[in-house]
């Protein structure tokens, strides 16, 4: 590559090194550039003559330099995925085109040198021309986009995901897992297994994060982070919910017991100043979280398990799923009830419609509709202003419903199954996505989102493992 006044070469070679020869003489001027990646792949000269942009074969990086000092200009550029196959700068200088295997253009401002928008490369900076694999130059208008080639297996991905969910990896050693949470910043998921094993882990990576927490006395059925994040707090087979300390990762205070049988479910309240629980024997009960202390017992089946407790988003409701079996034929009765707060009664009458038992109850975010799933494998939508049925989704044909969750902006609702199907649902059409997964041999027990919305957390199957989903809200 010849300098813009033909007084000098610039060459590269495969040691990475640029040299820089006197046309004249023919002769080596100064030291040679030396790239920190390599191989240099291409070179070009700044219009002015005063600086010298190199690609990388390796990295996909792209460094300036000043000519007059012989140093880099500035950080290596990144943003190709492959080696940098063609550099160069507009007629004014002011910005930089770099072009890469990966089938992709990037535009550079040189000042500062960040990512910009498309302008130019023609005489008069109103173009900018792209010479193609199959033969072609094409050039493109000050105005138009530049159709940047997206890699396969991204536009693969991004497809997949319009599908559905896409597994990611099963949570190693997570074997006998009943309950699964991811904490309210997403840098934890909480595990609680049947031998009293509680496991904070790194959604990210997939490894521990540090050892169990202390050991319990019985099986963990509920897990539920603070809304701060500072605490955790487990249903227990004991009948026993057991805080802990995130920060000194130790029990905090004494068990809260006295329940009667084992507790199955668990939840704070929005602001963080309750904790509700629901145990076997048909009660659910209200902790102050400043004293550890029972405010208040609601009565929420009279008889039989409350499997599910939740708060609503603004924190005035409590929404209770209890089932009663019949003695005689062990068959399930369930009914779903509203709790009022403020007042610790019940707000409304009884969600009594229902064909066989509910095991799963959930709040939409934005606090209108109360979601029910139930044995006979539909869910039911609930207008919390009316108290009337909105739609019915048939989420399984081979299993009860038995977990469910909306995303965090309320987009999707995921639903499990006992036959171990993990489904989504677009909450706004009510259409299933994608075909129903067999994420699991048997049961899922539980579903959780992450903060973010792109993960969901699955447990279940003969095993209580427990797995990692993307979801399409993942961003491609």
């Amino acid at each position: 590559m010849f300098s813009p006044d033909g007084t000098l070469l610039a060459t590269n070679s495969r040691d990475g090194r640029v040299r820089l020869w006197d046309t004249a003489t023919r002769q080596p001027v100064g030291e040679p550039l030396t790239s920190q990646t390599g191989k240099t792949a291409t070179v070009a000269f700044s219009p002015d003559g005063t600086h010298l942009a190199t690609g990388s074969y390796y990295g996909g990086t792209v460094q300036l330099w000043d000519l007059a000092s012989r140093e880099p200009v500035g950080e290596l550029l990144t943003g190709h995925t492959g080696p940098v196959s063609t550099v160069a700068f507009s007629p004014d200088g002011t910005l930089l085109a770099t072009g890469s295997d990966d089938g992709t253009i990037q535009l550079y401002s040189r000042q500062p040198m960040l990512v910009s928008v498309p302008l130019a490369n023609s005489s008069d900076s109103a173009l900018l021309a792209t010479g193609n694999g199959d033969g072609t130059v094409r050039p493109y208008e000050r105005s138009q986009p530049i159709p940047v080639r997206v890699p396969l297996a991204k536009r693969a991905l991004a497809r997949a995901l319009q599908n559905g969910l896409i597994a990611l990896v099963n949570v190693e050693g997570t074997k006998g897992v009943r309950a699964v949470s991811f904490s309210p910043d997403g840098s934890f998921l909480a595990t609680g297994g049947g031998d009293g094993t509680l496991q904070l882990w790194d959604p990210a990576t997939v490894e521990p994060r540090g050892n169990p927490l202390p050991d319990l006395a019985g099986l963990v059925v509920a897990v539920a982070f603070s809304p701060d994040g500072s605490l955790l707090a487990t249903g227990n087979g004991d009948g026993t919910v057991q805080l802990f300390d995130l920060a000194t990762r130790q029990r905090s205070g004494d068990p809260l017991s006295d329940f009667a049988g084992p507790v199955f479910a668990v939840a704070f309240s929005p602001d963080g100043t309750l904790l509700a629980t629901g145990s076997s024997n048909g009660t659910v009960r209200l902790f102050d979280l400043a004293t550890r202390r029972p405010t208040g017992e609601l009565f929420a089946g009279r008889t039989g398990v409350v499997s599910t407790v939740v708060f609503s988003p603004d924190g005035t409701l409590l929404a209770t799923a209890a089932t009663a079996l019949a003695a005689a034929t062990g068959s399930g009765r369930s009914t779903v009830q509203l709790f009022d707060l403020a007042t610790r009664q019940p707000s409304g009458n009884l969600f009594s419609d229902f064909t066989g038992s509910v095991s799963a109850v959930a709040f939409s975010p934005d606090g209108t509709l109360l979601a029910t799933g139930s044995s006979n494998g539909t869910v039911q939508l609930w207008d919390l202003a009316t108290r009337r049925l909105t739609a019915e989704l048939f989420a399984s044909e081979t299993g009860a419903v038995s977990a469910m969750a909306f995303s965090p902006d309320g987009s999707l609702l995921a639903t499990g199954s006992y036959s171990g199907d993990v489904r989504l649902w677009d909450s706004a059409t009510l259409q299933p996505i994608g075909e129903p997964l067999p994420a699991h041999r048997a049961q899922v027990t539980n579903i959780a989102f992450s903060p973010d919305g792109t993960l969901l957390a699955t447990s279940g199957g003969p095993n209580d493992t427990v797995r990692l989903w993307m979801t399409p809200l993942l961003s491609i």
